[in-house]
């Protein structure tokens, strides 16, 4: 039967002939494949579709299109400097076209620090249309005590991209203002010409001892600064404002701020008076000094004029003043006058007419 196949096959028109494979009953299948399919190499290549990768399975017809993956890295900076800690975010994504963010399953919660990357994320999402939808992705951060949380993202949807999470420290400012008072605080006065006030911040830590702030003074004159070139400055006459004050540790825990009056020039004759103040703003009064001398009888302690006194400190003999005149009341009173917190000796140089002077 082989001989005369091959005979008719001899004797046939060469414009007749036709592969003897495709009549022999025996030829392998897979060869068969191999002739009529085109593969990529013979120039039959799909052309890309958005958001899948397309393979092409050897030794078969198909053409393999799967949804393609990205990696998103998430880098966490602290804007003040702060040493590199802990912080945890989840990972949201959104398809283009859509207003809500959704979180990515199983990437909820996640801790790290300094750079966290996610691999083998879906670049995108086919919707019940049909229609191809990249994903963006974001991150959002668990709360950090203290800090405000700032998040840029680099990369078009459905490529790889880059979220930074920039830490901030929250900040704060604080007012103390002067006021210059009488002795009973019940009017304003003027402050003595050419005086100045100088203020020092405190800061205390949660419950803790305040202590000054290293750099935080204000010398107060009067005037304020227009143009002032540090964080601490008389903002207005007689106001002091302290700006850029980190409102708590890198911890977390808050502070509290103060002031505390610790130099004046040209204001004797006022004490210093911490009025109740807020964690923003504080007030120190200066209420001028005051000295009440009576005379009084022994006998029936009636008022007696007519006598001269001399005041004297104690520390500086320099610094005497003397109390004349009379009156129903017989009492002299000075206000503005005298330093606080000094020792002054009150002597009675000339007695009423019929007394005895009294001691010193």
């Amino acid at each position: 039967k082989s001989i005369i196949m091959i005979a008719f096959f001899l004797t046939m028109p060469i414009s007749r002939m036709m592969p003897i494979r495709a009549i022999t009953s025996n030829w392998p299948p897979v060869a068969i494949s191999a002739i009529i399919a085109p593969t990529p190499a013979e120039g039959m290549v799909e052309s890309a579709v958005s958001g899948f990768v397309t393979t092409y399975p050897a030794n078969t017809t198909n053409v393999q299109n799967t949804l393609a993956s990205l990696q998103v890295t998430v880098a966490k900076t602290w804007a003040d400097g702060s040493a590199a800690r802990p912080v945890t975010v989840s990972l949201l994504r959104k398809a283009q076209g859509a207003t809500d963010w959704e979180s990515v399953p199983g990437q909820s919660d996640v801790t790290f620090t300094g750079s966290k990357t996610f691999t083998g994320l879906p670049a995108g999402v086919v919707d019940a249309t049909g229609t191809y939808r990249a994903y963006a992705y974001t991150v959002t951060e668990t709360p950090v005590t203290g800090y405000t949380a700032g998040i840029a993202v680099n990369g078009a949807a459905g490529a790889n991209q880059t979220v930074t999470v920039t830490n901030t420290r929250l900040t704060t400012t604080f007012t103390a203002t002067k006021q210059w008072r009488n002795a009973a605080d019940t009017q304003t006065v003027s402050a003595p010409a050419g005086a100045t006030v100088t203020l020092q911040l405190m800061r205390a830590e949660g419950a803790g001892q305040a202590q000054a702030v290293s750099g935080a003074t204000v010398v107060l004159d009067g005037t304020a600064e227009t143009a002032p070139t540090t964080d601490a400055y008389e903002n207005a006459a007689w106001s002091a404002l302290f700006t850029n004050l980190p409102a708590t540790t890198e911890a977390g825990v808050s502070y509290h701020y103060s002031v505390a009056e610790t130099a004046a020039t040209g204001a004797q004759g006022f004490r210093v008076v911490y009025a109740a103040g807020s964690e923003t703003a504080a007030t120190v009064k200066n209420l001028q000094t005051l000295v009440t001398v009576k005379k009084q009888s022994a006998v029936d302690n009636a008022a007696l004029d007519g006598a001269t006194f001399t005041l004297v400190n104690t520390q500086n003999a320099a610094e005497t003043y003397t109390l004349t005149g009379s009156g129903a009341s017989g009492a002299w009173t000075r206000q503005g006058v005298l330093k606080p917190d000094v020792a002054y000796r009150l002597t009675e140089t000339t007695p009423p007419v019929g007394y005895l002077p009294a001691e010193p």
